[in-house]
């Protein structure tokens, strides 16, 4: 992978000598990689005259913009020139190829974008998930990661009858009037519901960890898995947490 979205408690973004260099790679069929950073988390360097040098937006406070890319690929990025047949306006001028130039689809390439907004009169700050509620929790956070979670499997031949193991993420009371929800994934297994409120933008918070958990059905096969709860609020903020699983 190559990138971050804001969240996991990181600076997301690209260093300003990244951002400079990567015109010259943009050559198609040339691997990305040396021009790219790689890993969960980046940071980003805000210019000085980031809301000056912005175009004022008329009945909109000024403000600056950086919009930053990420991008998961299992293999290789790579320049692809838009297609002057393709109408569409919003085509991704960047491929995920394997080893033998094989482009790469959706099961092994996903892209992604996040856009952070500077402003001398508005402060705002991503939801931050402090603990995660599981069996044996719950557990700190820990560089947007947790100590491993220990399941057992569930081998009835019905899935809806596999025990639902409460998982839920805890975070920090967020700024009044916004809405925060998490969405859950994981490698194995599945979720009752793919995403639970955590807070109402008018109502607060919805409760108490036993309120806002999910139901985590364990897979039938043991294994180390990994769970990722991803914590959204209204005001396109983010972060998210992995979770180590054990199902044995």
């Amino acid at each position: 992978g190559a990138g971050a979205d804001a969240g996991a408690g990181a600076d997301a973004g690209a260093g300003a000598g990244a951002g400079a260099d990567a015109g010259a790679g943009l050559v198609a069929g040339r691997d990305l990689t040396p021009l790219l950073i790689a890993g969960p988390s980046m940071t980003v360097t805000v210019p000085a005259d980031i809301i000056t040098a912005h175009t004022p937006v008329q009945g909109t406070a000024p403000y600056g913009l950086i919009i930053l890319f990420n991008f998961a690929c299992a293999g290789h990025l790579e320049y692809t020139p838009p297609d002057p047949s393709n109408a569409n306006p919003q085509q991704i001028p960047i491929g995920c190829f394997d080893a033998a130039e094989n482009a790469l689809g959706p099961d092994d390439f996903v892209f992604g974008f996040t856009r952070i907004y500077a402003s001398e009169t508005i402060t705002d700050v991503n939801p931050v998930i402090t603990q995660v509620d599981a069996p044996g929790g719950p557990f700190a956070v820990d560089a947007g990661t947790t100590s491993t979670v220990t399941v057992a499997i569930c081998t009835d031949s019905t899935v809806s009858k596999c025990p639902h193991i409460a998982v839920g993420p805890i975070i920090a009371p967020p700024v009044a009037g916004r809405e925060v929800w998490a969405d859950f994934f994981s490698t194995a297994g599945q979720f009752t519901s793919d995403a639970r409120l955590l807070y109402g933008a008018t109502t607060g918070s919805v409760g108490a960890p036993s309120a806002t958990d999910d139901g985590f059905e364990a897979p039938p096969d043991a294994g180390a898995q990994l769970m990722w709860m991803v914590v959204h609020d209204d005001h396109n903020g983010a972060s998210w947490v992995t979770v180590p699983l054990n199902v044995q």
